[in-house]
């Protein structure tokens, strides 16, 4: 029993120093960045008006052009996450974005706080010139990198449920989860979105996979469901809403951002 005691307590020994620094790092955590760019309105709009009948695959064709000939863009909204299977629980995030045609462009992804899993986590995308892009996220540890449009895309796309791959590759004529090679659309009727009227166009599933977008009268979207049908018929739903802004001036402090200056 002695000896039991003995290569226990050597045990322990070694495993405190090792392991105190990671349970005080998870009790307190350092603080984290606030979303860049939140805190400048966004410009006052025009509301869009009534949607005019127009077949699915033609207004999905027009919500290609519309990002594809935009100057400028700026949106804001929020993304949720929802898990029915095997057990339930939700992620919340934030998200804003700046773009000029051939100019900056910024995306910043934030997870809430109050999340059980990935709490605060801060992803931001930030280019001067559409060519080279700086990555750099909190995740632990904090890092960045750098690369083309593309890996700019990619690399944060599972972090941010899918947000990093929505509207960006529409800007470059790319490939989006909804921007073709997914079946044709149909067209579910009309539904407000904010209050404002939206066609609703759901694509066929693909791998368990159904999109539905909302498409304002201007072809903005406005709201994004994936539905993820694996076990169950919703086993992981995530709905993003979306406050787009065309063709407007951008200040300056929308596309700030310096991690240098960030606290530690």
């Amino acid at each position: 029993m002695r000896r039991v005691l003995v290569v226990v307590s050597f045990a322990l020994m070694i495993a405190i120093p090792l392991l105190l620094p990671r349970l005080i790092k998870g009790l307190v955590r350092p603080p984290v960045p606030p979303l860049p760019g939140v805190s400048i309105p966004l410009p006052a709009t025009n509301t869009p008006g009534a949607i005019t009948p127009m077949p699915a695959a033609d207004r999905i064709a027009a919500v290609r052009k519309r990002y594809l000939d935009a100057t400028s863009y700026r949106d804001r909204g929020e993304l949720v996450q929802r898990f029915t299977s095997p057990f339930e629980f939700a992620n919340h995030a934030t998200f804003t974005m700046a773009f000029e045609r051939d100019g900056r462009s910024l995306w910043a992804f934030r997870q809430s706080d109050e999340d059980e899993f990935g709490a605060g986590w801060l992803y931001v995308v930030r280019s001067s010139d559409q060519r080279e892009f700086l990555l750099w996220w909190t995740l632990d540890p904090a890092k960045s990198d750098t690369g083309d449009v593309k890996y700019a895309i990619g690399v944060p796309q599972g972090v941010s449920k899918g947000n990093s791959a929505a509207i960006l590759p529409l800007f470059f004529g790319m490939k989006s989860p909804f921007s073709g090679g997914v079946g044709e659309p149909v067209d579910k009727g009309v539904e407000l979105v904010e209050g404002v009227e939206c066609a609703t166009l759901e694509f066929p599933a693909q791998q368990n996979l159904t999109t539905t977008l909302w498409v304002d009268t201007d072809h903005a979207i406005r709201k994004i469901k994936n539905v993820m049908s694996a076990g169950s018929p919703e086993a992981v739903v995530t709905e993003t809403v979306l406050r787009p802004v065309f063709d407007q001036p951008i200040p300056d402090d929308a596309f700030e951002f310096d991690p240098a200056t960030l606290p530690k």
